[in-house]
């Protein structure tokens, strides 16, 4: 009875149903709590590298074809390519970075938030940092009117020549591949982010420079395993057996964010004349670095699909966070304008920090 009376005492209650509920209730909560350290601890510990052990023969073949690609036949070609080239956008400093934001003709109010917020860093640590709007074609002549304004206003928007659609969006990432080895091909990193994105470039600057001086075959992000493709052709989705008839697509980064070393993009476009196109672009690009021999690598603070919480202190942790409305991607630029100081534990333990207070807060 003495136990009982004391964990009574710890229930506040003389119900042994409603101390039973409770006491399950505080296990369980317990459980997932630990669960959540657990994982995440391993996941900001590891940062690893998917074995290219399983990397095609043909890999040397397509190296050696990048190798010796002349790009001067891409630069002469530049109208049959672009309706708006801005071939100087990386003239007269080669930037350590490019950030190329795929966005939609309609995307403007993204546009615009990005314009406002994040894109705003140009310099981290003395490394130029480029930020460019990549899109294509609209089927509105007025709004591709109003296009060809904002990039006379702004200068920072690449189009090309293709009607910009979902199944397009393989093509749009082919075209910004070909645009920097064409128009800057010494950059150092390239940052492909959707426009729903919000980057934390001083972070991930920071995380850059700890990579060396001359990175190659780089390709990091947050890796998705052993996804199967879509063999229904009514699917956006469909991939057809023809195109690619494997069981499951190679290891690749998500979509909304994912960083190649400045050499990949060459490469990645020598590899593209050759590979058939498949609808979903990030599975398309884990095919051809694959083909290259180049495999992915994890990297946890970039979110993926996930979108953290407006907290100061997260947005000053992770590199990406997905989904960001263009309201509430100004509402954590300006928390993070406010120079809120993070505790030692939200430091130290930030990527779980921040999962946790996500779990606590998702509706």
């Amino acid at each position: 009875m003495r136990l009982w009376d004391f964990v009574r005492w710890v229930c506040c209650t003389k119900s042994r149903t409603l101390c039973l509920l409770k006491l399950l209730l505080f296990l369980v909560s317990t459980l997932l709590i630990l669960t959540l350290v657990a994982v995440g601890l391993l996941e900001e510990a590891l940062s690893w590298t998917v074995s290219p052990l399983l990397v095609e023969s043909r890999a040397s073949e397509l190296r050696a074809k990048a190798a010796n690609f002349n790009t001067t036949f891409l630069r002469l070609r530049t109208p049959a390519y672009y309706h708006i080239a801005n071939a100087k956008a990386c003239q007269p400093d080669t930037p350590f970075m490019v950030s190329f934001v795929i966005s939609a003709p309609s995307n403007v109010a993204n546009r615009r938030a990005i314009r406002k917020t994040w894109s705003t860093i140009r310099l981290v640590g003395g490394h130029h940092i480029l930020t460019l709007f990549a899109l294509g074609m609209s089927t509105s002549l007025t709004v591709q009117a109003e296009l060809e304004e904002e990039s006379a206003q702004h200068g920072d928007i690449v189009q090309g020549i293709f009607i910009d659609t979902y199944r397009n969006l393989t093509r749009k990432t082919v075209m910004i591949m070909q645009w920097t080895a064409t128009f800057c091909p010494h950059v150092r990193y390239v940052l492909k982010v959707d426009d729903d994105v919000y980057v934390n470039s001083e972070g991930l600057v920071g995380y850059l420079q700890s990579l060396g001086d001359k990175p190659e075959d780089l390709y990091i992000g947050r890796i998705h395993w052993w996804v199967n493709p879509i063999r229904d052709s009514s699917s956006k989705y469909y991939v057809s057996e023809v195109t690619y008839p494997e069981q499951y697509f190679p290891p690749y980064c998500s979509g909304t964010a994912y960083l190649l070393s400045g050499d990949v993009a060459l490469k990645f476009y020598v590899a593209s004349l050759e590979i058939p196109f498949v609808p979903m672009e990030d599975v398309y690009v884990g095919i051809c670095t694959q083909k290259l021999g180049i495999a992915p690598m994890h990297l946890s603070k970039i979110a993926g699909a996930l979108h953290y919480t407006e907290d100061a202190c997260c947005y000053q942790i992770i590199f990406t966070s997905h989904q960001v409305k263009p309201s509430e991607m100004e509402k954590v630029w300006q928390l993070i304008q406010e120079g809120h100081k993070c505790s030692w534990i939200q430091w130290h333990l930030g990527l779980l920090h921040c999962k946790l207070l996500k779990q606590f807060t998702s509706h």
